[in-house]
C-alpha cells in the first residue's frame, strides 16, 4: 500500500461516497424538513445565522419541536442562500459531510491500526492500511447512514458526527501517537479537538457521549502513555491521566447551561414511564440497532416497534441474553483492546437516544449513524485477522494463505455490493413523499407511516385508496392527528357529520393542538357553522402566533364570508412573518382592486362558478359584468382562465393580453398566457411563450414550473442546448416529481 499515497486513499474513499449516493441528490424535503427549513423564514439566507446562536425559537416553526442547534441551521442557511429554496445544495452538503465523516474515520482506524500495540505488531502495515480502508467503507457503504444523508433534517447527526469523529482524532494525535511536534503544534491540536467538540454539541446534544468513550480509551489504552514511566504517586498520575479529559468535561457543562437558559423548558412530559422505557430500548439496542448493523435489510423510515412492561416477554429476555454473553465474550477478550473499545463503542453511542432521552419514537435509523463508526472498525479488525488467519484445516480441506486472500476479499468484495446496492435502494425510497411513506407504510409502518401514505395518495388524486390508509391510522393509533385527517376525508367526501365528530375528537383529545383547532374551523365552515368555524380558526392562531398556514386559511375564509378588511389584515401578517410567500401579495393586490365594489358585485359572483369547473356559467355571468369593469384585472383573469378550460385558445389569448396592459406584473396571468402560446405552433408564439416565461421568474424566482415551461418551448423551437440546460436547472430547483421525470426523459435522448 505505500506505493499508493495517502491521497489516492482519500479520494478512493470520496468516490465510493459519491457514487453510492448519486441517485440521491434530487429528492425532496420530507417531515420535519417542512416546519424546519421549507416554512421557516429564519434559514431564508445568512442574515439571521447570528440570532440561531442566541435564539431558539428561530429551530422550528413549531414551538413543541424547537432546540438549540445553532451550527445545523447555518448550515441550512447557507444551503438556502445558495439555491434558493431548491434542494440541491442542502443534499450535496449532506453527501460531503458524510464523506468528510468516512475520512477521518479512516485516518483515527490507521491511527488504531499503527499505534496500539498488539495491532501494530502483529500486522505487517500494507494489511493494516487495508483494514482501515474496509473499515472505512463499510461506514460509507452502510445503508443506516441512507436516513442521515438523505433527511436534510438529519444533517445535524451528520454534522454532529463530524466534529464528534473530529474531536476524537485530534485528541488521539495528541496524546497517543509519537510525534516530534513542537508545542505549538500539539496546543493547536488541542484547542481544535476542544472546538471540535464544542460545535458537535452545536449540531445536536447526543454528542455528550464523547467523554464517555474517551474516558474508555483512557481506561484501556492511557496507561501506555509516556507520562505513566515518569515518577510519582498513584494520586500523580492519576491526575496526569485525567486533567486532559477537564476541558471536555467543562465545554459539556457550558453547552448544558447554554440549553437550559435558551431552552427553559426543551421537553415536555416523558414519553413513557422509566421502566417500560429500559426495557423497550435494551430490545431496540439488540433486535433494531443491532440487528439492522448487521443485516440491514427492511429498514422503514416510521417502523412500528411496540413499548414493553415485562422482563420476561421473550424478546426483552432475549436481548438481555445476548448483551450478557457479548459482554462475557468481550470480557473474555480484554487482552484484545481495540476489539474491546470499538466493541463497547456501539452501545455508548446509543446512551443518550436509547436510555438517558425518553423520546417519543422508540426507534430511528438515524439514532445509530456515530454508532456505526465502532461496527465498521470491527469488520476492519475482522478483515486484517481474516487475511492472516490462513492456512486453515477443516476436516480433510486444507485452505493455504493464497486461497484465503481470494476468499477474504470475496468475501468483502460481496458485503460492499450488497451494502452498496442496499443504500442505492433507500436513496430510492427517499425520492418523494409518496415513495417514502408507500415503503412505510406496505413494510410494516406505524400509524403514522398510514396516515402520511393517505395524504401522498391524496396529493396524487387517489382519494379512495387515501380514505382507506386514514381509517387504517385511527385503528392503529386513535390520536389527534389520525383524526384530523380521518375527519377532513370525511369533509371532502361531504360526510359532514361525520367529518365534524372525528375533528371535535381531536380537539378533544389534544386541545392545545393548533392544527386540530385550525381544521375543525375548516370543518365547521363547510357545514355551515360559519361563527364556530371562525371561533376555532382564532383558536389556532392563539395557540400559535406565527402560524402561516393559519393565517392563510383565515384570509380565505374571510374572502368567502365577504370580510375583506379582515382578509387583508390575515394576508398581512403572512407578509409580515415571511415576506418571501408570494402568494399572499398576489391576493393582497387582489383585494385592493376589489375594494370599493359591493359584496356580491358580477366578478365576484364568478368565483363559485369556476370553483366548481361550470366555466360556461362563469364566462356568462362574467361577459355580463365586462362592459361596466374592462379594467378589471380580476375579471379579465377569470374570463380569460375560464376560456382556456374550454379551450378556447384564442380568446383566451385576447383576454390575458389586456389583463396585462393594466396589471403587467400579474404573475399568474403572465404563465397562463405563456402556457397559452406555447399550445402554438409558429415561432412567433414561442418566442412570445419563452419571453413570458422569463417574466414570470423575473417577478417569482420560486415558480419553479416556469422553468420546465421555458425548456418545453426551447424544445419545441428546436434550440437543444438551450432546452438541456434549462431542463437541468429545473431538476435543481423544481418541486414537481412527474415534471421532474419528464425534464430526465428529455434530458435522456440522444
Amino acid at each position: 500500500m505505500k506505493k499508493y499515497p495517502m491521497q489516492l486513499r482519500l479520494l478512493l474513499l470520496a468516490a465510493l461516497v459519491w457514487l453510492i449516493y448519486s441517485n440521491s441528490l434530487d429528492n425532496d424535503f420530507h417531515f420535519d424538513d417542512f416546519h424546519v427549513i421549507t416554512d421557516n423564514p429564519a434559514v431564508r439566507g445568512i442574515s439571521d445565522i447570528p440570532s440561531f446562536f442566541l435564539d431558539s425559537t428561530t429551530f422550528s416553526l413549531l414551538p413543541g419541536n424547537r432546540d438549540y442547534r445553532p451550527v445545523f441551521l447555518t448550515s441550512m442557511a447557507l444551503s438556502w442562500q445558495a439555491g434558493g429554496g431548491a434542494t440541491l445544495p442542502f443534499h450535496l452538503t449532506s453527501v460531503l459531510i458524510h464523506t468528510g465523516n468516512v475520512i477521518v474515520l479512516f485516518l483515527i482506524l490507521r491511527l488504531f491500526f499503527f499505534t496500539e500495540k498488539s495491532l501494530a505488531n502483529k500486522f505487517p502495515d500494507k494489511t493494516k492500511e487495508w483494514a482501515a480502508l474496509v473499515g472505512a467503507g463499510i461506514f460509507a457503504l452502510h445503508p443506516l447512514a441512507s436516513e442521515p444523508v438523505n433527511y436534510i433534517s438529519s444533517q445535524s447527526i451528520l454534522l454532529a458526527a463530524f466534529f464528534y469523529l473530529m474531536s476524537f482524532y485530534l485528541f488521539l494525535t495528541v496524546y497517543w501517537r509519537a510525534s516530534s511536534d513542537s508545542n505549538f503544534a500539539l496546543w493547536a491540536r488541542r484547542i481544535g479537538s476542544y472546538a471540535a467538540y464544542f460545535l458537535a454539541f452545536l449540531s445536536k446534544p447526543i454528542v455528550i457521549t464523547l467523554g464517555a468513550n474517551l474516558l474508555l480509551w483512557e481506561l484501556l489504552f492511557g496507561k501506555d502513555l509516556r507520562t505513566q514511566k515518569q515518577p510519582g504517586t498513584t494520586l500523580t498520575h492519576l491526575w496526569q491521566r485525567l486533567r486532559k479529559h477537564l476541558p471536555f468535561w467543562g465545554l459539556t457543562l457550558l453547552a448544558l447551561a447554554i440549553r437550559q437558559v435558551l431552552l427553559a423548558k426543551p421537553y415536555g412530559a416523558p414519553a413513557r414511564a422509566i421502566w417500560p422505557h429500559y426495557l423497550t430500548q435494551t430490545k431496540a439496542l439488540v433486535f433494531y440497532y443491532l440487528k439492522h448493523a448487521f443485516y440491514p435489510s427492511g429498514l422503514n423510515v416510521d417502523p412500528e416497534f411496540t413499548v414493553s412492561s415485562s422482563l420476561f416477554e421473550s424478546n426483552v429476555t432475549i436481548a438481555f441474553l445476548v448483551l450478557l454473553a457479548i459482554a462475557v465474550v468481550v470480557y473474555r477478550l480484554r487482552q484484545h483492546r481495540a476489539l474491546v473499545f470499538w466493541t463497547l463503542w456501539f452501545p455508548v453511542c446509543l446512551l443518550v437516544t436509547t436510555y438517558l432521552g425518553i423520546l417519543p419514537q422508540l426507534v430511528n435509523e438515524h439514532r445509530v449513524y456515530i454508532s456505526m463508526a465502532g461496527i465498521s472498525a470491527l469488520a476492519g479488525l475482522f478483515f486484517a485477522w481474516l487475511w492472516h488467519v490462513f492456512p486453515v484445516r477443516f476436516s480433510d480441506v486444507s485452505v493455504g494463505p493464497h486461497s484465503g486472500k481470494i476468499l477474504t476479499m470475496v468475501f468483502f468484495l460481496s458485503i460492499f455490493i450488497f451494502l452498496g446496492l442496499n443504500t442505492r435502494a433507500r436513496n430510492k425510497v427517499w425520492a418523494n413523499d409518496f415513495t417514502l411513506w408507500e415503503d412505510a407504510a406496505q413494510n410494516g409502518g406505524t400509524w403514522r407511516a398510514h396516515m402520511n401514505y393517505g395524504l401522498a395518495l391524496e396529493n396524487a388524486g387517489r382519494s379512495d385508496e387515501a380514505f382507506g390508509q386514514f381509517k387504517q391510522a385511527v385503528e392503529m393509533f386513535p390520536g389527534a392527528y389520525s383524526h384530523i385527517n380521518l375527519g377532513l376525508a370525511y369533509v371532502r367526501r361531504n360526510d359532514m357529520e361525520k367529518g365534524i365528530v372525528h375533528l371535535r375528537q381531536a380537539v378533544s383529545l389534544w386541545p392545545d393542538l393548533p392544527e386540530a383547532h385550525l381544521y375543525l374551523g375548516y370543518g365547521l365552515e363547510q357545514a355551515g357553522q360559519i361563527e364556530e368555524a371562525e371561533k376555532e380558526l382564532l383558536e389556532a392562531l392563539r395557540l400559535r402566533t406565527n402560524y402561516l398556514k393559519g393565517y392563510r386559511l383565515l384570509a380565505e375564509f374571510y374572502e368567502r364570508q365577504d370580510k375583506s378588511e379582515k382578509a387583508r389584515t390575515a394576508y398581512q401578517t403572512v407578509l409580515k412573518l415571511d415576506p418571501a410567500q408570494s402568494w399572499a401579495q398576489e391576493r393582497l393586490t387582489r383585494l385592493t382592486t376589489k375594494k370599493g365594489r359591493a359584496p356580491g358585485s358580477q366578478p365576484d359572483l364568478a368565483y363559485p362558478q369556476i370553483a366548481a369547473g361550470d366555466y360556461s356559467t362563469a364566462i356568462e355571468i362574467l361577459t355580463q359584468a365586462y362592459p361596466d369593469n374592462p379594467d378589471h384585472p380580476e375579471l379579465l383573469f377569470n374570463l380569460a382562465f375560464s376560456q382556456q378550460m374550454l379551450e378556447n385558445r384564442t380568446k383566451a389569448i385576447g383576454f390575458y393580453e389586456a389583463l396585462l396592459k393594466v396589471a403587467p406584473n400579474h404573475v399568474k396571468g403572465n404563465f397562463n398566457l405563456a402556457f397559452a402560446y406555447l399550445a402554438g405552433t409558429i415561432n412567433h408564439d414561442l418566442s412570445r411563450s419563452a419571453v413570458l416565461f422569463k417574466k414570470v421568474l423575473n417577478l417569482s424566482p420560486g415558480y419553479s414550473e416556469a422553468l420546465f415551461r421555458l425548456a418545453s418551448v426551447y424544445w419545441k423551437l428546436g434550440n437543444e442546448t438551450e432546452a438541456r440546460r434549462i431542463d437541468a436547472l429545473y431538476l435543481e430547483k423544481g418541486v414537481h416529481e412527474e415534471l421532474k421525470n419528464r425534464s430526465r426523459s428529455r434530458l435522456a435522448r440522444k
